[in-house]
């Protein structure tokens, strides 16, 4: 864990928060939610969860989402194992496909350590359910799930045989603006 906001008196953080952003630092479309992370944490206690990349993640990551699309089971994608050391309110896991739940599946405790958890699944769309079955059975181990896209509500409730939400969000344009002139 690498952050930890100071917004309560006591400084002990009720939300474990985990992120890609050292996963995925440079990919351009992630940075909405990038930012998401940066708002919870002005609002409330947080500690940041960012696992790191290992040296074999590009082909480590490969080799694992062939696996879980292909033959319903996984290996590590080639991130650094962490153990949840702490209790928190809440594990807040924000993802942008379904593939990148992979990555909470090996973390250690945070199901023992955490009351609630919430997953946001940012992209999902009706025509890649049948070959994310694998991930999107991940999310049952999530007290809630949240999805961006309305339309996949209904078909991933039924493959996680749970209830989804459906939250929409903003993004700041002007600020992620990848122009540095830009009005």
């Amino acid at each position: 864990m690498n952050h930890a906001s100071d917004n309560t008196a006591s400084n002990q953080a009720r939300i474990l928060l985990h992120s890609q952003r050292n996963l995925y630092s440079n990919v351009h479309f992630r940075l909405g939610l990038y930012e998401f992370e940066e708002i919870i944490s002005q609002v409330d206690s947080i500690d940041l969860l960012a696992p790191q990349r290992k040296n074999w993640f590009k082909y480590g990551t490969r080799v694992a989402n062939r696996l879980a699309s292909y033959y319903n089971t996984s290996i590590n994608p080639g991130i650094s194992k962490i153990k949840v050391q702490k209790n928190y309110d809440l594990f807040f896991a924000i993802v942008s496909f379904p593939r990148d739940l992979l990555h909470i599946k090996y973390l250690e405790g945070w199901k023992d350590r955490c009351k609630t958890s919430i997953c946001w699944l940012n992209e999902i769309w009706i025509r890649d359910i049948p070959r994310t079955t694998y991930y999107l059975r991940l999310l049952r181990d999530f007290d809630y799930v949240i999805l961006q896209l309305a339309g996949s509500i209904e078909p991933v409730q039924k493959v996680i045989k749970k209830k989804c939400l459906y939250l929409p969000y903003g993004i700041d344009a002007i600020l992620f603006c990848p122009y540095p002139n830009a009005p």
